[in-house]
């Protein structure tokens, strides 16, 4: 009987002592929530005090919100929200202040209102995702002020989430109900949505994180700082506060993360800057272009994943603007994008195949930008070169598109590959702009080379289709200061018909490969952020472009160009006099050039021959080809996986080509 009771009370107590622990690792995991929030969200008394201002006690509402305004992107009402957790987090750091009493009452005001009408919108998101998880915030900042019933109804808010969906959408979802879970003691549900959030956290053949660490959501659409903004942010604190607490990210997770930030996200940006191209339909959106800024997160990044201190620190160093140290080209096969990084500038560009999609259009978001993804390309020194350009961007002239007046979309082709040794590399594609008929179009073998200092650009087998003439714009950024030409200094305007060797501009320099005839505008420019997002105003914005562009004619048949780096102008006509490469090549069947007589880079896009070092390499496939010293680099641009036989100097060489159109290293 003793033996019994003994037992009983040793159960009991165990059961009790797992029971306390639970409740233990519930609290810190709200405390770190809301040290979190802290740290992540600045608001000051000046800002605190103007919402305050503006809030109608009698009503509940805020007198500069339109409630009636359903805007299924930025939806007005969500404001009502935000201006409550902007509330939240200046009463949480200054609680104990003498007159912050009034900054809660109105806390509780608003959300009372907010509960009593229960507002919703047409598109899902805000009411399962939006609305809950700002709830959510709010309760963790001041859930030692709210109680009884109160913190009953508040619940019922954070209960409207639905674990579902992929990426970015099941973290988020899945985020709620785990913080559901800790208000509610609910441990079987913290335990799924622990589950789901770790078990997304992988790579992925669909949506989500890629084998080549970029970012998918909505399909094969990068989406690396918008849907893959949430999902690396969010799963970086989520590890964080679950740190050592009998839900802890496994290691494995962790290092996934690591390596989506060091291999991926510090990639497709310079620092914070990054293109519209890495975030899809969200880059009409204001200030969007700085949304690689992770500053605030590095150091729980650090925390969770100490062994890749010293990487993470080097990427912290980047984003606060010292010497810039990421250097090299990366390419990203799974998304049709590569960059090129050195301490200067940095180079983006992308495209599109029939294994990636057209940027998306919902919401009434990005409603001009249907050309993105054609062949953009982007050079970036300090990030001011094309932030906040979408309103007043002509964009039917991209940076970097081939194409014409009145084309409609870009036709995806299989032939769209990449390759690289990490420090120079090439894109080419099998290129076709098409107008609203599928007989109207210019078309054309397209590739891009990025060599030391340089980006060479080939266009070559043009053929124009129904239509008189063409164009390649070279750049399109913000105008800064002056404009040269081998002719001297260019004042602003509108130039139609020039034949300049050469343009400078922000420390670069702009040359046609071939004669060519330019068109040049520099000069101010106007539109509205409302005509390119419904969300944003409609007031006039005013800037100014630089936008250089060759003008193609019917009879063409080749094209390019080359941009280079100098910060000396006096240096551009020497530069130009002795480029370090040679055109090899640039027609129907293959693209190549040549530097320094020991590299050559080439796109075969038939079976083919080309004399290299005096001998001949011979490939049987369409592919593309890199030497380099002592190796031969290859790949399949088609992602078929193709088995290929390359002669070079009297050797045969068998190789089995990846399906995913990543990089083959053969060592001579």
């Amino acid at each position: 009987m003793m033996r019994q009771i003994h037992l009983f009370f040793l159960l009991f107590f165990l059961a009790f002592s797992l029971n306390t622990h639970a409740l233990n690792e519930t609290d810190t995991i709200i405390n770190r929530h809301k040290r979190y929030l802290l740290q992540t969200n600045t608001v000051s008394r000046e800002a605190a005090v103007k919402i305050m201002e503006l809030f109608v006690e009698k009503t509940g509402r805020w007198s500069n919100i339109d409630y009636t305004d359903s805007t299924p992107a930025h939806w007005p009402s969500k404001d009502h929200l935000e201006n409550i957790k902007a509330l939240a987090v200046y009463f949480a750091m200054h609680h104990e202040s003498s007159d912050t009493e009034n900054f809660l009452n109105t806390i509780i005001r608003a959300l009372d209102e907010w509960h009593k009408y229960k507002f919703k919108n047409p598109n899902w998101w805000h009411n399962e995702i939006g609305v809950p998880q700002l709830m959510k915030d709010i309760l963790v900042l001041i859930r030692e002020k709210v109680s009884g019933d109160r913190l009953k109804n508040y619940l019922e808010i954070v209960n409207q989430f639905r674990i579902s969906g992929t990426g970015a959408n099941l973290i988020w979802s899945s985020d709620i109900a785990l913080f559901y879970g800790l208000f509610t003691g609910n441990k079987e549900l913290i335990e799924k949505a622990v589950k789901n959030i770790v078990g997304e956290i992988r790579i992925s053949d669909k949506e989500g994180l890629r084998p080549d660490y970029s970012f998918h959501q909505h399909g094969e659409r990068l989406q690396m700082y918008q849907y893959g903004r949430v999902f690396l942010i969010d799963n970086v604190r989520l590890s964080w506060e679950l740190l050592n607490t009998q839900w802890a990210f496994p290691k494995e997770k962790i290092d996934l993360l690591a390596g989506m930030f060091l291999n991926g996200w510090q990639w497709m940006a310079r620092g914070i800057n990054t293109i519209p191209e890495t975030m899809d339909r969200s880059a009409t959106r204001v200030n969007a272009l700085k949304e690689a800024d992770i500053r605030t997160h590095f150091p729980f990044f650090i925390e969770i994943a100490p062994r890749y201190k010293t990487e993470l620190l080097a990427a912290k160093a980047n984003q606060e603007g010292g010497a810039y140290t990421l250097k090299g080209f990366r390419g990203f096969p799974y998304s049709d994008f590569v960059t090129f990084h050195n301490s200067p500038y940095s180079f983006f560009l992308k495209t599109i195949s029939t294994r990636t999609l057209p940027t998306e259009s919902i919401n009434y978001e990005n409603l001009k930008g249907k050309p993105l993804n054609s062949g953009e390309t982007y050079f970036i020194q300090d990030g001011t070169e094309y932030f906040n350009l979408m309103p007043v961007w002509n964009w039917d002239r991209l940076p970097g598109i081939t194409s014409f007046d009145g084309a409609e979309k870009i036709d995806r082709k299989d032939f769209n590959g990449i390759i690289t040794d990490g420090d120079i590399g090439m894109l080419a594609m099998d290129y076709r702009m098409i107008g609203k008929n599928y007989d109207t179009y210019i078309s054309c073998k397209k590739a891009w080379f990025k060599i030391n200092g340089y980006m060479v650009c080939l266009i070559g087998d043009m053929k124009l289709n129904n239509i008189d003439s063409a164009y390649t714009v070279i750049d399109q950024c913000r105008l800064k200061q002056y404009v040269f030409s081998n002719t001297g200094e260019i004042q602003k305007g509108f130039y139609r018909n020039l034949n300049e060797k050469w343009f400078y501009h922000n420390d670069f320099a702009y040359r046609p490969l071939y004669t060519s005839q330019f068109q040049l505008y520099a000069d101010t420019v106007s539109g509205t952020w409302y005509d390119t997002n419904h969300s944003f105003s409609n007031d006039k914005v005013m800037d100014s472009v630089f936008m250089p562009s060759i003008v193609h004619a019917k009879t063409d048949q080749k094209s390019g160009y080359t941009v280079f780096f100098t910060q000396k102008k006096r240096k551009v006509k020497k530069i130009t006099r002795n480029q370090p490469f040679v055109i090899l090549q640039n027609d129907k069947d293959i693209q190549s050039i040549s530097i320094a007589k020991n590299i050559l880079l080439a796109a075969f896009y038939n079976k083919g021959q080309i004399n290299f070092k005096k001998e001949m390499l011979v490939v049987e496939k369409p592919c593309l080809v890199l030497m380099k010293n002592n190796a031969i680099y290859v790949s399949d641009p088609t992602h078929k996986g193709i088995s290929l036989n390359l002669q070079f100097n009297n050797k045969n060489y068998n190789v089995s080509l990846p399906v995913d159109g990543s990089t083959v290293k053969i060592s001579l």
